[in-house]
């Protein structure tokens, strides 16, 4: 048998009168024996335990409802730490469209170019192969065997040559590169290199002479290498080549 019928009983019992549980009083007035006190006692212990149950299951509820916002909150900021890593990495690689709308224009290729040694040489200054192999050019134009500038401002501009030949004779290596301008009469040197004593013997010699430098450059001007022999320069694109770079 269960608390609650056990309970139920005893309320059941106690409220049975027979006869002898009523008593008259002196002024006429019936009163019951001694049940009532008890089943009252017991309805308010029910109550309280009544409240104590809903109480609990309300703190649960809340309880339930707090971690799940927290969960919420916790996931939306780990997104938005992802979407913002994502940004980052995405600017660092090119500049979003959105923002080349904002700006008004793109972000322009360097101005640059690196032109190799060609071998159908015609005289100097030396002419340069300007597209195939590893040559190429941007914003620099390749023309009368020079390297046209159609933007001013600061540059580096590097030259190598490598001289080789079958005996050595003494003679002067020279490695010169200059620049010329519509605006300005004749040449103006850049840069210069010159050998000599680099060689003894009668035997294989080869020689490598690097110029390279920052220059302030003109619109319009031109730059050229210029070489004391033509049949002494090896023309393999990764041993003479020539080229500048804006910064």
């Amino acid at each position: 048998m269960t608390a609650g019928e056990q309970r139920e009983r005893s309320l059941g019992a106690c409220c049975a009168l027979s006869i002898s549980d009523v008593a008259v009083g002196g002024d006429g007035d019936l009163s019951l024996g001694g049940c009532s006190g008890t089943q009252t006692g017991g309805l308010s212990q029910a109550r309280r335990d009544l409240v104590r149950v809903g109480f609990l299951l309300l703190f649960l509820l809340i309880l339930v409802a707090f971690t799940g916002v927290g969960l919420s909150v916790f996931k939306i900021f780990h997104l938005e730490k992802e979407v913002d890593e994502l940004r980052e990495s995405a600017g660092a690689e090119h500049i979003p469209p959105s923002s080349q709308k904002l700006t008004g224009h793109r972000k322009e290729a360097r101005r640059a170019a690196h032109v190799t040694g060609n071998p159908a040489q015609q005289g100097l200054p030396l002419e340069w192969e300007p597209s195939s192999g590893h040559a190429y050019t941007s914003g620099i134009q390749y023309e009368e065997r020079g390297l046209r500038v159609s933007e001013p401002g600061l540059y580096f501009v590097y030259s190598q040559v490598l001289f080789r030949g079958t005996a050595c004779d003494a003679q002067l290596l020279a490695h010169v590169v200059y620049k010329r301008n519509p605006a300005s009469p004749g040449s103006l040197v850049l840069m210069e290199d010159r050998a000599t004593n680099f060689c003894s013997g009668q035997r294989l010699w080869a020689r490598s002479s690097y110029l390279g430098a920052l220059f302030r450059l003109r619109r319009m001007d031109s730059l050229h290498v210029n070489v004391s022999k033509i049949a002494l320069v090896s023309f393999d694109e990764s041993k003479t080549f020539f080229g500048l770079f804006k910064l």
